[in-house]
């Protein structure tokens, strides 16, 4: 799905609609805070078999993790790494 302001693209949003999961989402910087993932996330359900999830966020998104909240997600899981040192 993309959203196409001014022949430019500012948002897309990538997802199965078998499963709801969202593979991508991304939204211009300077779009930000003005309904463009929100439209993103109402279409893919629209479309979607089932409830959206998404899954693997960079803990440090702050700012995309705040959006999800907004928009009613719900983080369930967090998974961490382990890494040895040789």
């Amino acid at each position: 799905l993309s959203c196409i302001v001014e022949d430019k693209r500012v948002g897309y949003l990538s997802f199965q609609p078998k499963t709801g999961r969202i593979s991508q989402v991304r939204v211009a910087p300077e779009m930000r805070r003005k309904g463009v993932g929100r439209a993103l996330i109402a279409e893919a359900q629209q479309k979607s078999e089932r409830l959206l999830t998404v899954m693997n966020i960079d803990e440090e998104a702050d700012e995309t993790m705040e959006a999800l909240t907004r928009m009613g997600f719900v983080n369930e899981v967090d998974q961490y790494e382990m890494e040895l040192i040789i």
